[in-house]
């Protein structure tokens, strides 16, 4: 790396790490508010509350890393261009394209720091912030794994493989015990609906009944059970795919297709994590026409406006993207890195088109 691009490199990480900060905490202010609602349930406290807001931490970085780089490399330019470094740069002969591979090389740290969050640091720091809000609560009669969902309700077991809807689950098998604790019956449903508050509806149940002499199996088109399954607690102990790394993510994608169920929702998780990271590198790039062009003598004021715009413009069709290839069936792959592909082939018209 030259005296040039470690000069960039220098700041530009300066400016991006002053970002991530506000937005940590700005975002941490909201997730601590929302943590309030537990303060005074079982034995959750205000400090329960600050140490989940420190194990979200990582996540919120890991969503907030792309932006933050942008915006970091609008400030951090903008102040090159602001103390007319950038005009002396230029007329010592620095082509733009050179100015670009310093920018690039600070967005691939960013994304190499991006996917270790994505990948080894927030995904057990997810699950470590909803077991501990479990048991603090009082909420943790269920386990959680790539298993699915277990929790116990009497004399049943249930096992939830996926959660396709507010009160619509996909895989759910319901385990009998008998008044000696002995497995009496096995039921699989290939659709689950609540339609009370302690009933559902099973649709497409296969019934195994274990009997003194012998198996006895029953197919039937709907049944009814009753359960009283806290649903706070369901949703505290669902397998969430940000929760889970991406060999675990594989082997659940791979568990769901085994057990006919979609598992597109996983494939999304997986390949936008590395979209996101490498969204860093163009997003940093993107940055360079801005402040050799529209945003030249603007204030940073000005330029954090911009970048903010165009973040938020990214995330929100980043999600339109992950729901539309889910209702239109689309590859994960190309919902996933569409937009990172376009973002960096705007950035790179968008150098090229600078004089």
């Amino acid at each position: 790396m030259s005296i040039f691009d470690r000069y960039v490199f220098r700041t530009v990480m300066g400016t991006t790490g002053l970002v991530m900060l506000i937005l940590l905490a700005l975002s941490g202010f909201v997730n601590f508010t929302a943590q309030l609602k537990y303060v005074g349930e079982g034995d959750f406290t205000l400090f329960s509350a600050m140490l989940v807001l420190l194990l979200q931490w990582p996540r919120q970085a890991f969503d907030m890393l792309p932006i933050a780089a942008l915006l970091g490399s609008l400030l951090g330019l903008g102040a090159l261009a602001n103390n007319s470094e950038l005009v002396a740069i230029r007329a010592a002969g620095v082509s733009i394209w050179r100015v670009a591979r310093g920018v690039a090389i600070t967005g691939m740290v960013l994304a190499t720091i991006t996917l270790a969050l994505g990948e080894f640091v927030a995904p057990p720091a997810d699950r470590l912030a909803q077991d501990y809000t479990a048991r603090m609560t009082g909420r943790g009669g269920a386990v959680s794994g790539l298993s699915g969902s277990w929790m116990r309700d009497g004399d049943q077991l249930l096992n939830i493989l996926q959660v396709e809807g507010p009160n619509r689950f996909g895989g759910v098998y319901v385990y009998e015990l008998d008044g000696d604790g002995r497995l009496a019956s096995v039921s699989r449903s290939r659709v689950a609906t609540v339609v009370e508050a302690d009933r559902w509806q099973l649709d497409d149940v296969s019934v195994t009944r274990f009997r003194p002499d012998g198996l006895e199996v029953e197919e039937l088109d709907r049944t009814l059970i009753d359960t009283d399954v806290d649903r706070e607690v369901l949703e505290l102990s669902l397998v969430e795919p940000d929760s889970l790394s991406t060999e675990s993510l594989m082997e659940y994608v791979r568990y769901l297709k085994d057990n006919g169920l979609d598992a597109v929702r996983y494939e999304q998780v997986m390949w936008a994590r590395y979209a996101s990271s490498a969204a860093a590198v163009a997003m940093a790039l993107l940055a360079v026409p801005f402040v050799f062009g529209p945003l030249r003598t603007g204030g940073n004021s000005g330029r954090f406006v911009v970048g903010f715009l165009i973040g938020i413009g990214y995330f929100l069709v980043n999600g339109m993207l992950a729901s539309g290839g889910e209702i239109y069936e689309l590859s994960p792959v190309l919902t996933a890195w569409l937009p990172m592909a376009a973002l960096t082939l705007v950035a790179l018209i968008g150098i090229s088109r600078t004089r």
